[in-house]
């Protein structure tokens, strides 16, 4: 992992189905211009990994379907990141009034 760390200019990361830790995103924190970040079936993430994706300031769309350890708490974090469009996360596990809470913080 830290050899794709040094892919500075790296815009779209497809993660999807890939054995990653919390440990494997920090390493990802010098990514300064990812833009999408695709984690679907990255089911060992928790909420520590998000803390990594919180620095992404240039991210707009997130994919965190089957991300079942991240709790709502930590996705509330992520409505102050300015460029944040898009954040898919069926499968989580989030009952539909959790969903509904997050759709009303403009998280869809």
């Amino acid at each position: 992992m830290p050899d794709l760390a040094k892919l500075v200019n790296l815009n779209t990361l497809i993660g999807r189905g890939c054995d990653f830790t919390d440990e494997c995103i920090s390493y990802l924190s010098c990514l300064e211009r990812l833009e999408v970040l695709d984690l679907h079936r990255c089911g060992k993430l928790t909420d520590k990994a998000l803390e990594t994706i919180l620095t992404f300031k240039n991210l707009q769309e997130l994919h965190l379907w089957e991300c079942k350890n991240i709790s709502i708490e930590a996705l509330r974090t992520l409505k102050g990141m300015p460029h944040l469009e898009l954040i898919r996360m069926a499968g989580c596990g989030l009952s539909e009034d959790l969903w509904l809470n997050l759709k009303k913080a403009e998280l869809h």
